[in-house]
């Protein structure tokens, strides 16, 4: 009995843990940051706002920067972009894209 109820530990830590990170990074998301590693350029780190080891600190300025010359940084779920969507270079959430080499039409 021991056996199953170590495996059972397993298989609910395997389904749950995406689930906390996720929460975890909510906060960061609420300041218009990005959960990043801080080998990841950005203008500054706030730590405390994401789950995962300690060097996964939010980007809470300068992230947009990385977009801002060939671009702008919106959702991809409510603007439609007539270039192409590039992931990573905008704070926010994940849905939070640089549209790049094109104009964007509010939708």
């Amino acid at each position: 009995m021991t056996t199953v109820f170590s495996l059972q530990n397993f298989v609910l830590l395997v389904i749950v843990s995406p689930v906390f990170i996720l929460a975890g990074d909510s906060s960061c998301w609420a300041m218009n940051g990005r959960c990043q590693y801080t080998s990841e350029p950005c203008g500054r780190y706030k730590p405390g706002y994401c789950a995962g080891p300690t060097n996964r600190q939010c980007c809470v300025k300068g992230q947009d920067y990385l977009c801002q010359r060939k671009g702008v940084c919106q959702d991809i779920n409510t603007v439609i972009c007539r270039g192409e969507y590039t992931a990573g270079l905008c704070g926010g959430g994940l849905s939070r894209q640089c549209c790049r080499n094109s104009y964007h039409i509010p939708g």
